[in-house]
């Protein structure tokens, strides 16, 4: 199979590439530094930055010229706070338009990988499916992937191409450069906010699961357009479950207890701050992070194993113990 994959040297993009390449498949990339493309031939390196209209011509000859059975859309503007331009730019509008591309010139199966941070509210949601209302965005992160996940839907049956979103809750592993990277930077410099003890719940997804899922997707193409729902669910409490993983980076968790009243009016006055005066830093806590640190956020993974026969390639607990040989 010939398959293109964006962001391509980002975390999910780069260790997708890996395992396609594992198993023969013709694989082209894209980043925005080239360079870092170094497993594939410098023929089947593309540079394109999806934060800027140039490259529109190069990607739409890409995908004239060589006949792509599937696109792996991973490149996208991940942070919990910015400009909306920005991210409506890369995440929304770039988004709708390579899938247009990718329509147009042949491409069977489209995979854009979304986010569940779509369905992120202040309350405790538990086993979200994938057919959830969107709630109102709590950061422009999530506005900009509720409206390529809307548009996206909204204009794919007018095409023959089969979509497939993919949300994957809290992905870690090897060569993680989000998450576990910003927890252990909080953790040196204030502490993490520990609240109401953190007694709630949420999934997470080692990244080898993200893959796996990616790969079922590839391999039996599903029948209809669909979003599906990628995590594992943790057996301990929020707590718990953070002091397992910083184990395995050797470092021990410096809590800092809070009131959740008090974090509320902290994380609300932040944005406020930053918004009127036009701060480009984040906010020292912002609603997004909120509803990590103190509400429950479950999903509803079964759509997955049902439909096309997923099965998670580590659990939870197996994959933390895989990171102590980072």
């Amino acid at each position: 199979m010939k398959i293109l994959v964006t962001g391509a040297s980002g975390f999910i993009g780069g260790h997708l590439l890996r395992d396609l390449l594992a198993v023969g498949h013709d694989v082209w990339g894209t980043s925005r530094d080239k360079t870092r493309l170094d497993l594939l031939p410098e023929a089947k390196r593309v540079e394109i930055n999806f934060e800027k209209s140039e490259g529109n011509e190069e990607l739409e000859n890409l995908l004239r010229t060589e006949q792509f059975d599937a696109v792996a859309h991973s490149a996208a503007l991940c942070a919990s706070w910015g400009s909306w331009s920005h991210f409506y730019r890369v995440n929304t509008l770039a988004t709708v338009h390579l899938f247009e591309l990718s329509a147009r010139y042949g491409v069977k199966h489209f995979i854009h990988l979304s986010s569940p941070s779509v369905l992120a509210e202040l309350s405790h949601c538990h086993d979200m499916g994938e057919s959830r209302v969107y709630p109102k965005p709590l950061n422009q992160y999530a506005l900009s992937k509720q409206l390529a996940e809307i548009e996206l839907l909204r204009i794919a049956g007018n095409h023959d191409i089969r979509l497939s979103i993919v949300r994957p809750q809290a992905v870690f592993g090897k060569r993680d450069p989000h998450l576990m990277p910003r927890l252990l930077k909080l953790n040196h410099s204030k502490g993490i906010p520990l609240i109401n003890d953190g007694a709630h719940f949420i999934d997470v997804t080692p990244v080898e699961n993200v893959i796996e899922a990616l790969l079922v997707l590839l391999a039996s193409m599903p029948e209809t357009n669909e979003i599906y729902h990628v995590s594992e669910r943790s057996t301990v409490d929020f707590k718990n479950l953070l002091e397992k993983m910083f184990i395995a980076y050797n470092e021990n968790v410096r809590w800092k207890p809070l009131a959740l009243p008090v974090a509320s009016i902290v994380a609300n006055t932040s944005e406020r701050i930053h918004k009127i005066l036009g701060l480009k830093s984040e906010p020292l806590l912002t609603r997004y992070s909120l509803s990590v640190l103190a509400y429950t956020r479950t999903l509803d993974c079964s759509k997955l194993r049902q439909t096309m026969g997923y099965k998670a390639k580590y659990s939870v607990v197996e994959a933390i113990e895989n990171l102590k040989v980072c």
